[in-house]
This record gives structure tokens, sequence and C-alpha cells, in this order.
């Protein structure tokens, strides 16, 4: 069957979908369906919010016979964008964003193509935003340093890092340099790919998480989820003209290394990721309390969260937070328990009523 087609609406209808998500599918059904989400990144949105659905509707009605439930699953999923979630059941509307996590070490690039230290990255910031506003922002304390991009994509800039990111981005892209070590969640348009200079590396994203390594004078990149594709900044003008990943692209599941001037491709089947709390944790919620779900946001973001613990400590979440960046995560958390939250630095304040 072609599924190519199908977005959320369709996927939660879909009995097989529905059998696999509920941990009720036949083994080859299993493997079909896990196979499937990991070769089509372009529809991993669409069923993470179809299995979100899934699974709210499911706890909502655990007690009423299955017949009923997808009878109910099919007249909500109709009716799904019009509707307002209330109460037991969940509904997540996360848009259609994936998130990005690039580890740019300082130096990375200059080993990748050629060694010309700090003066090239000098030189990508006067030809890339000689003429457009822009903004620099350099941490210079012991903690990673969390930043909101007007597209909604969130930084956690890592120490004695900086980055320079234009005040309004360019209609057909979106570019920041540098210089040091970041963590991006990119906020998924493949009509204006994100680009990530650093000193001679262009890494161009649409919906990707990876990492990048440099330790002495090996890099690797490591591929989690989606798609990245890597170029020499000779390159750039080709790569910022097509909305498409072409040139090195890499694919979950693989890693590539670079050895000095040597290229050496390697596929592996469990990456090594960088030792930051972000990756590790999981975001994986059924009837949590939302004191969890905070305390693990604010210890995978770095970032403290402010809220009335009697009035919303102990309503419960069920959904699957993914790589989305950190304004969407919060956006879902708020809309499912009717609150509303402000981000000022580090700090997010979380307003609401409660439970009901």
């Amino acid at each position: 069957m072609d599924y190519s087609s199908y977005g959320a609406n369709a996927f939660a209808q879909d009995y097989s979908f529905q059998q696999w998500i509920l941990k009720k599918a036949q083994p080859e059904e299993q493997a079909f369906w896990e196979t499937y989400y990991a070769t089509h990144p372009q529809q991993q949105a669409a069923m993470t919010q179809a299995r979100n659905w899934i699974l709210s509707l499911h706890e909502a009605y655990e007690d009423v016979a299955e017949e009923e439930v997808d009878e109910e699953m099919n007249r909500l999923v109709e009716t799904a964008r019009q509707r307002t979630p209330r109460r037991l059941i969940n509904w997540p509307r996360i848009v259609s964003r994936v998130a990005a996590v690039l580890v740019l070490g300082l130096g990375v690039a200059g080993w990748l193509f050629y060694q010309s230290g700090r003066e090239e990255t000098a030189s990508l910031v006067s030809q890339r935003f000689e003429e457009v506003p822009f903004w620099e922002k350099e941490n210079t304390g012991s903690r990673p340093l969390l930043l909101s991009l007007d597209d909604g994509s969130t930084v956690l800039l890592q120490s004695q890092s900086r980055i320079r990111v234009p005040k309004s981005f360019d209609p057909a892209r979106r570019e920041v340099i540098l210089e040091g070590e970041a963590f991006f969640e990119v906020a998924k348009n493949p009509k204006q790919p994100f680009f990530v200079y650093a000193q001679g590396l262009v890494a161009k994203v649409l919906g990707t998480s990876f990492n990048i390594i440099a330790r002495n004078r090996n890099v690797t990149i490591i591929v989690k989820t989606g798609r990245v594709a890597l170029f020499p900044d000779k390159e750039k003008e080709a790569a910022q003209a097509s909305t498409e990943l072409t040139g090195l692209v890499l694919t979950p599941n693989q890693q590539l290394t670079y050895q000095s001037d040597q290229l050496k491709f390697t596929n592996v089947q469990t990456p090594e990721y960088l030792p930051l709390p972000i990756q590790k944790l999981n975001f994986d919620f059924k009837r949590t309390p939302l004191s969890q779900v905070f305390a693990t946001l604010e210890k995978a973001y770095g970032v403290t969260i402010r809220y009335d613990k009697e009035t919303l400590g102990n309503c419960q979440l069920t959904a699957l937070l993914g790589d989305e960046p950190l304004s969407e995560k919060m956006n879902l958390i708020c809309r499912t328990v009717e609150a509303s939250y402000t981000l000022t630095d580090s700090l997010i304040t979380v307003k609401g009523q409660g439970c009901r």
C-alpha cells in the first residue's frame, strides 16, 4: 500500500498503523512500520502526531469496547483541526516542524577542508552579513546558553562559543555563523533551508538531528534522524540555490569520519552521541505529571521553569515530544492544560487555571 500521501489524519485512521502504535501488530507489520518510519523522514511529524492522537484517545477510553474507541477515533480525527483540546483528550497539534541537532566544534571545518583558523570565520561574517543587520551572542559562562531564533528554532550555545544571526532571515534561506560549539533544534521549512557555517564547513538542514565531533585531527559526523548535507564553503552557492539536499548526504545511522585530508565513510548500527543531557533524555510521556515533564525539560535545556505546583504540578501529559524546538514543546504542553507561557532568557514562566 502507498502511504506517501498520508497525513496525520489518514495515519490515525489506518488499522495497521493503530495496531503498531498500540503494540498489537504482528511481527511483519511491526517490522514494516519501524522501517517505514526510519526511511521516510518527511512523514515522521505526521506519524508522530497520529501516534499521540491514538494514545490519547485509547487512554481516555481504556474501559470502553475497542469498537467504540475506533468509531470515536474516526469521528474525532475528522474534526481534530477545528476542535480545541480539553480535559482528558490531550490532542497534540504539533506543527510540521522537526529538529536539527548540530554540534559543531571550533576548528571542525578547518580539518575537513583547509586549515585557516578564525580568519576564515571572520571572512564569512563579512561576506554573509556585510549588508545585513545581525545580532551576536557569545557564551563566556560555564553552562550552555539557550537562545530562541525568530523562525522558532532554538539553540543551546555551549561555553566559550559565539553565534551570529541576521536580525531577519532571508526569505530563501536561514543562515547562521558559528564559532565554537552549539546544539541546534531547527524548525522545519523546506522552502527556507537552514545553513550553519563553521570555518569552511557548510551544513545544510531541512529537518535533521546529528552530531559533529572534533577530536584532535579527526572529525566524526553521526546522523541520528533525518538527513544532513555537507559541503566545503567553496560550494556554498550551489547548496544555497537548491531547496533539495544534494552533495554529500548522510541518513540515519550513518557515520562519516574525516582523518586529516582523507575521507573514510562507515555505517554504524549504534552511533555514539555526545554526552549532552538533551540527547539522552526521553521525551515520551504517558500520564506523566507536569512536575516531572518540566523537570525533564529543565535538565535538557538548562532552563528554569516557574509555575504554580499546586495548580499545575499534578496535571498529566500523554505525548511524544521529539526533536521539535523547545517553543513547540511548550506550546503543546500549554494547549493540553489551557495554560500560557513566556520565555525570557533562560527563564520560562507558565500560568494557567489547572486541570479540571
